[in-house]
């Protein structure tokens, strides 16, 4: 999404946010998976991605979202506060 020298591609729109708590990183993956997402995680980072968004999720509750589409970040923030640990 990002050209190899650092330029921003024109159109994409850019989402982020903390939350107070902790994130189960493997069923928020699955929760994905089920939404037609490439999952990957590695180093307590899951990163989901389609063709027009990446999701990046911290298991201490950092989220990113980039998108060419228009990003609903309550929504997002709401489905990814589900999956909170403990």
């Amino acid at each position: 999404m990002y050209p190899a020298n650092n330029e921003a591609v024109p159109y994409i729109k850019r989402a982020s946010f903390k939350l107070p708590f902790g994130i189960n990183l493997e069923k928020l993956g699955k929760f994905l998976e089920g939404r037609n997402m490439e999952i990957k995680i590695r180093k307590g980072v899951l990163t989901a991605r389609t063709k027009e968004t990446h999701i990046h999720v911290s298991g201490k509750g950092h989220v990113s979202v980039y998108s060419f589409k228009r990003i609903r970040s309550t929504y997002l923030c709401k489905r990814i506060a589900g999956f909170k640990t403990g």
